[in-house]
C-alpha cells in the first residue's frame, strides 16, 4: 500500500506546482516594434557613415540653404532671394544678420542696405565653402573679346583649400547668351570670338561640393 501512495503523492505535488507557475508574459508588441524601428534607424545611420558624427550646423550649413541648385556657387538670383528672406525675417524679429546691416536702425533694410547684405552673404558663402571669388581677376585677363587663362593657385591669388583638388566655376556672357563652364585645376580656360565677352561670376575652390 505504501508503495502505491508514494507515486500518487509525487504526481499530485508536480500537478500543484504546474498550476502555481505563472504563464510566461507575452511580449509587448508595441515595444518590440519601437525597438525594431530604432535598430533599423541605427543600422541606416551606420551605413551612411554617420556613426559618431553630429548633425552639421553653423554658418556654413546656414548659407548652403541659399545655394538652391547646389552647384557650389551663390548666384546673384540666389543671393537676392536669400537676402530678401533674411530681410523679411529681420523685420519680424529684429535680429540676426539683418540687424548688422540695418545701418540707420529703422527696423527695415533699404535698397542700399539690402545690396550690402548681398555682398556680405556672398563673402561669407565663399569663406564657408572655401571658394574664392575671382571674377575681377578673370575680367582683367580678357583681351579683345578673348581669354586664355591657366587655372592654378598662383594665378588665382593662392590656395583656398589646401590638399584638395580644385576647379574654376565660371558664369559668363558670350554673344548675348549667359553660359557656364567648369575648368579643372592646372587646365586652361579658353574663350574667344565674342566682342561682348564678360565674366559674370567666377569662383575657385574644391572640385567636390562640400
Amino acid at each position: 500500500m505504501k508503495l502505491l501512495i508514494a507515486p500518487l503523492v509525487i504526481a499530485l505535488s508536480l500537478s500543484l506546482l504546474a498550476e502555481d507557475k505563472e504563464p510566461p508574459a507575452k511580449p509587448d508588441s508595441g515595444r518590440l516594434t519601437k525597438l525594431k524601428i530604432l535598430e533599423q534607424e541605427k543600422a541606416n545611420h551606420q551605413e551612411k557613415g554617420g556613426e559618431g558624427k553630429k548633425p552639421e550646423s553653423g554658418p556654413g550649413e546656414f548659407l548652403k540653404r541659399a545655394d538652391c541648385n547646389h552647384d557650389g556657387i551663390l548666384s546673384d538670383d540666389e543671393c537676392q532671394t536669400f537676402a530678401e528672406q533674411i530681410a523679411k525675417t529681420f523685420e519680424r524679429n529684429r535680429n540676426g544678420i539683418g540687424k548688422e546691416m540695418d545701418a540707420n536702425q529703422d527696423g527695415k533694410l533699404s535698397g542700399d542696405e539690402l545690396a550690402a547684405l548681398k555682398s556680405k552673404l556672398k563673402c561669407r558663402f565663399a569663406e564657408a565653402s572655401r571658394q574664392r571669388d575671382v571674377t575681377c581677376t578673370l575680367n582683367d585677363a580678357i583681351k579683345n573679346g578673348a581669354i586664355s587663362f591657366t587655372v592654378n593657385n598662383a594665378a588665382l591669388g593662392g590656395d583656398p583649400a589646401p590638399n584638395t583638388v580644385k576647379c574654376l566655376r565660371v558664369k559668363y556672357q558670350y554673344n548675348g547668351t549667359q553660359l557656364t563652364t567648369t575648368v579643372k585645376e592646372d587646365a586652361t580656360l579658353s574663350l574667344k570670338g565674342a566682342a561682348d565677352l564678360k565674366i559674370i561670376e567666377a569662383y575657385y575652390g574644391p572640385a567636390e561640393k562640400e
